[in-house]
């Protein structure tokens, strides 16, 4: 059976059931069952891997079965024998098990009914999703906690939905924002949704990777809004979703109500966007049958509409998961309309940048980071968190944050760029240390600067270089750093104003080194024109 699993022939379940019915001879239920999990983990439909243990003699039902298969599949936990049926050594269902994994590690900010969520979950696999809309050509760091979470739940051996929002995306959310947001063509459209697509199919593979999952089928879905508000008309919207919502309701929610307190108000269009919403909630739940939306906590209104709309529709209960928002020290949510984004596109921030930004975290928010970032077990983060109070100085806790979430967004390539940029920018190796690879990468980095090879033969200030590098605001600061020796060419501090940089002062790769104080560097690239 382990051989057959090996090599992929199981996608006949004719052959499922005879070979599990082979097997279930005396001495060989534990082999077998042990087979069964690791069909799971390969991401089979649990349910016929449940019904071929009965070959075996296990008198549990069929959706008993697949919730223990389930289980072992998230846990890793070896299949053992009580009495004729086969039950875990860990008894917690699946869906308990995936609430409490996300509460413990601070991704659940709320939910819309929590017994009811329990049983949802406890009942066996269900299907949620995300919505994120494309109004930049990148996800950012925000959003990441919600790609976490379905992560998290696609682990747990549920149906995810990652939906691009090119429809709402036009209507624009009015949720965290104090004025309208502008219109985009319908190229800058097309380029943010294929954006948004390849950013969340690269952080599902890295976490496939990160997670040690085998290559599968992948056990979650993308989907654009667009494919059913594109053939609905006005009339038809309004006659079919818009006459579910209650006005009072709708000025109730709190980013219609803010915007209200303000003197430019909300737009219709606006004002509409958390019908647009719920009806994508419902358009899931009827064609995916989808009970569960998550989203960050600034959704909770548009989220609670759609349980709504689906309540006033089918009849059916549906649910909703808030994740938190992360914010800055001061409280600002993280995102792209405060203008502080830290984005997940590589072109738009590097590795090396989200890298130092989470090596930059503050000793207050690290492990409430790795919890939420990372897929650390939270014994394993425990131990991290005591060698960090051992040496709070080394930013061990930070480095193991960084280098995590790196890799989950850019996967080991991108984190190997940012530590071997790292390397040149924080540590005091020379380049003489850096392979020509290296030497190559720091060349193309946004924040090395470049300036014509012939400017050298003029033996130009190190003052000059150094605001050129924007070291330096002016040329009085540059001045009062040199004077209290805080200028470094090199590593070699700058003895007076006057100092010039000279060939002797370049690398023959072209590259020299500038820092002010003990972190502040900059690489300048003396480049051949």
């Amino acid at each position: 059976v382990l051989y057959l699993f090996n090599h992929k022939v199981f996608g006949n379940v004719a052959r499922v059931a005879s070979a599990l019915a082979a097997m279930a001879v005396s001495g060989s239920v534990c082999v077998l069952r042990r087979a069964v999990a690791a069909g799971v983990r390969t991401m089979y439909n649990p349910q016929t891997w449940a019904k071929g243990l009965s070959c075996a003699g296990c008198s549990a039902s069929t959706r008993q079965r697949a919730r223990w298969l389930q289980t072992a599949a998230l846990t890793r936990a070896p299949l053992t024998t009580v009495g004729c049926g086969a039950r875990l050594a860990s008894t917690s269902a699946v869906g308990e098990n995936v609430l409490k994994v996300l509460r413990e590690r601070g991704l659940c900010a709320n939910t819309t009914a929590d017994d009811g969520l329990h049983d949802l979950f406890e009942a066996g696999p269900t299907v949620a999703y995300c919505g994120f809309d494309p109004t930049a050509r990148s996800l950012h760091v925000g959003n990441l906690v919600s790609l976490v979470t379905l992560v998290h739940l696609r682990a747990a051996g549920h149906h995810v939905i990652a939906l691009v929002g090119g429809a709402t995306g036009m209507v624009g959310d009015p949720s965290g924002r104090a004025t309208e947001r502008d219109t985009l063509a319908s190229k800058t459209l097309e380029d943010n949704i294929a954006g948004l697509q390849s950013t969340i199919g690269q952080v599902f593979d890295n976490a496939d990777a990160l997670l040690g999952c085998p290559k599968h089928e992948p056990s979650w879905t993308l989907v654009n809004n667009w494919d059913w508000f594109k053939d609905m008309n006005a009339v038809a919207f309004m006659t079919h979703v818009g006459r579910h919502f209650r006005v009072p309701t709708m000025l109730s929610r709190e980013s219609v109500a803010q915007r209200m307190g303000t003197g430019e108000g909300i737009s219709f269009a606006e004002f509409s966007y958390q019908a647009f919403q719920a009806y994508d909630f419902l358009a899931l739940k009827q064609s995916r049958d989808c009970r569960v939306q998550v989203g960050g906590s600034d959704q909770w209104g548009n989220i609670c509409g759609g349980c709504d709309l689906i309540r006033r529709v089918t009849g059916d209960t549906a649910f909703g998961i808030t994740t938190p928002l992360i914010t800055t020290e001061d409280g600002t949510k993280l995102g792209k309309s405060a203008g502080n984004a830290v984005w997940l596109e590589a072109s738009m921030t590097t590795p090396f940048h989200l890298y130092q930004y989470f090596v930059g975290t503050s000793d207050v928010d690290v492990k409430r980071f790795l919890r939420c970032f990372t897929f650390l077990p939270l014994d394993q983060i425990d131990t991290i968190m005591a060698e960090h109070k051992q040496a709070p100085e080394s930013h061990h806790a930070q480095r193991v944050l960084a280098q995590q979430v790196t890799l989950l967004v850019h996967g080991r390539s991108g984190l190997d760029d940012a530590e071997r940029a790292t390397r040149v920018r924080f540590s005091e190796l020379n380049f003489d240390n850096l392979t020509d690879a290296d030497l190559a990468e720091v060349k193309t980095q946004p924040d090395t600067v470049a300036v014509p090879l012939a400017w050298l033969d003029e033996e130009p200030l190190v003052v000059d270089v150094a605001l050129k590098a924007k070291l330096f605001s002016s040329r009085n600061e540059a001045r009062r750093a040199i004077d209290s020796g805080g200028l470094y060419l090199n590593d070699q501090r700058v003895t007076g104003v006057r100092q010039s940089v000279g060939a002797s002062d370049v690398h023959k790769s072209g590259l020299m080194m500038l820092r002010r104080g003990r972190k502040k560097r900059s690489v300048v690239y003396w480049q051949q024109e």
